[in-house]
């Protein structure tokens, strides 16, 4: 038998697999992927918060790195807008809800082919209201890390001294408790503000206590499809009765404009309460540590839907991000139950997952915004300084007589229209 051919074919399919090995990597193992570095910038939050967050997701996604940058406050979304619009801004920032309306469309979107989270499973994971992050198509704009809510500070001194055991509960005991609280002198002035609420140039959180009373009567201000959706009537008896408190005619009158800026009054002792969220808590702390006070849910309208005005935050990934799939898998991490909860028990916020709520306790501080989350909504603004201008001349022009509450509130129809779609 000739064996000749044989032995060529033999040494034909040896050569194959050798230019097989060497060229195509037949028998070798899968490249590892190249390193990926991500530039996640923030705000408010200083590297000993983030720094445990990144080294547990780095220890399950060893070839991502995260780099931090945090930006001053006031600075952070011009700087961020610009560099993005210059192509040289992170894979990764965060954003508030109320920049949504305006900054969409730097976000690089999960479509629902990619994404762990169906729209029933993200309901079901987050509070009710951070579903604007959810697209008609199921695709998502991002998901939310933290609630903070607007809530109820209260000296609790001054209550003590007054006989008031509980801090109020609706608008009708808040107001009644607030004329109990306020102290004016013969001349007209105000010695003691029994409620920092009323005018809006030096009170924070004026346009969200606003827009909280206008939630609790079951409108919505702007609707689903982004167009206004503001009831002269509801609007109306909301805005009336938050400049009541400014009104020198009205019984519940606590407030002025030549009064000190509310949290600043707050925390001075000269307003026996004020509005503010968790981060303010700290501010108050600072400005005097040894305030007794403490921190209620913030009041509801009797009959009405029960609200209070909150701003989320959540980690967007940039449209002109060279690592989107990355960057995405960073931004799911930290808003999963294992990054979340290590970066709110760092940065002392409440979360926006119900999980996390559902742990929080029901007292105390910390439990009066955490179960807020569950109640809290906010509103697309598609201009948030634009609109906090036109609420705030308003209401002044309100307090300054310049305007009635109706007045007052066509100006803000009228201003808004020209915003809105």
């Amino acid at each position: 038998m000739n064996r000749k051919p044989l032995i060529i074919a033999a040494i034909a399919g040896a050569v194959i697999l050798v230019i097989l090995f060497v060229f195509f990597g037949v028998g070798r193992k899968p490249a590892a992927p190249a390193p990926v570095t991500l530039e996640f910038w923030g705000f408010g939050d200083d590297d000993t918060v983030w720094t445990p967050v990144i080294d547990a997701f780095h220890a399950h996604n060893p070839g991502i790195t995260v780099h931090y940058k945090r930006f001053v406050d006031t600075l952070y979304e011009d700087t961020l807008v610009n560099r993005l619009a210059a192509g040289t801004g992170p894979d990764v920032f965060l954003m508030k809800s109320t920049w949504l309306g305006r900054q969409r469309d730097k976000v690089a979107v999960l479509p629902p082919a990619s994404s762990p989270l169906s729209p029933a499973q993200f309901r079901d994971t987050f509070v009710d209201g951070t579903t604007p992050l959810i697209a008609p198509d199921g695709s998502l704009a991002g998901v939310p890390l933290s609630m903070d809510s607007l809530a109820l500070f209260y000296n609790k001194d001054v209550f003590d001294a007054a006989g008031i055991a509980n801090p109020p509960a609706t608008w009708d005991d808040f107001a009644s408790v607030s004329r109990r609280l306020t102290t004016i002198a013969s001349n007209g002035d105000i010695l003691r503000s029994g409620a920092a609420i009323g005018a809006a140039k030096n009170v924070s959180y004026a346009l969200e206590a606003i827009s909280a009373l206008i939630f609790q009567r079951k409108n919505t201000i702007v609707g689903p499809d982004g167009h206004l959706n503001l009831d002269d009537d509801k609007a109306g008896q909301a805005i009336a009765f938050y400049a009541s408190f400014a009104d020198r005619a009205s019984p519940n009158f606590s407030w002025t404009g030549r009064m000190p800026e509310s949290l600043d009054a707050f925390a001075q002792g000269t307003a026996a309460m004020a509005f503010g969220q968790s981060a303010d808590v700290q501010r108050v702390v600072l400005k005097n540590p040894h305030l007794n006070f403490g921190v209620a849910p913030f009041p509801q309208l009797a009959g009405g839907a029960a609200r209070t005005f909150g701003t989320y935050t959540f980690p967007a990934v940039s449209r002109v991000s060279a690592h989107p799939s990355e960057a995405w898998r960073w931004a799911l991490y930290i808003t999963s139950r294992d990054g979340a909860s290590r970066y709110l028990q760092a940065a002392g916020r409440p979360p926006a997952r119900r999980d996390l709520v559902a742990t929080m306790p029901e007292g105390g501080i910390s439990g009066a915004f955490s179960r807020q989350a569950l109640i809290a909504r906010d509103w697309i603004m598609p201009d948030e300084s634009a609109v906090r201008r036109i609420f705030g001349d308003a209401i002044d022009g309100i307090a300054s007589g310049a305007y009635s509450p109706l007045a007052a509130l066509a100006r803000i129809v009228g201003q808004l229209q020209l915003l809105l779609p």
